[in-house]
Formats: C-alpha cells, structure tokens, sequence
C-alpha cells in the first residue's frame, strides 16, 4: 500500500512541477520521497519538492493528493495552501511531522494527526 502510495505522490509531483515552479525545468528540481507513520496506524506520504521557488509538498493524505506550500514560522518547516480557503497544513521538524486542518474563518488550527514520525528507508 506505501508503495502505490508514493508511486502516486511522485507521479502527482512530477506532473504538477511545471505549474509548481513556473519557469523553472524539472530538472533542476529535486524530490524527496518520505513516509510517516502517524497514531492510529495512519500512513502520511510527503514528497517534498524544491527548487529556486518556494520548497513545496505534495502529500497523500486522508485519500488526498493534496500541494502546500512552505511558510515562514520560527522552528521546523510549515506547509499550508492558501490561507483564505479551507485546507491542510503539514508541519516538519527533526523526522516528525503534524498533520493538520485550518479554518480561514476563525485561523484556528486542528491537529488531525499529531505524532507523524518519518519511517526508516
């Protein structure tokens, strides 16, 4: 299941790189595949995509693909997409991650998964 998983991130990021990073050649891109394994059993797929633009991830979440984009904040890397609708937030630091929900209304954040850990390759 990991496998088809990050079979579908990668693909996902692959062919939204273009619109991702416009003006800039995949090749020059690079993507980093990591798994997360969350409470409950819950697996989280991140492939994460940098270039000269802002770094962006692709995620494979609750039957999503899902794109964020990373924000400044004082520790670790925050992903969100755009602040004015309803959406995912991913949160990075030292192999653990958080997956979360925003409200644009309230600016409230939920945590729907808050112990992610990034699985050995």
């Amino acid at each position: 299941m990991i496998a088809a998983v990050r079979r579908i991130c990668t693909i996902a990021a692959v062919a939204i790189a273009p619109v991702l990073l416009p003006g800039a050649a995949l090749a020059i891109a690079k993507l980093e595949v990591v798994d997360y394994v969350c409470e409950r059993g819950a697996t989280v797929t991140a492939v994460y995509v940098s270039s000269d633009g802002a770094p962006q991830v692709v995620l494979m979440a609750e039957g999503n693909v899902v794109t964020l984009t990373a924000v400044p904040v004082a520790s670790g890397t925050k992903y969100r997409g755009d602040p004015t609708v309803q959406g995912y937030l991913w949160w990075t630091e030292a192999g653990r991650a958080m997956l979360g929900w925003l409200n644009p209304v309230t600016n409230d954040e939920s945590a729907l998964f808050s112990d992610c850990r990034e699985l050995p390759r």
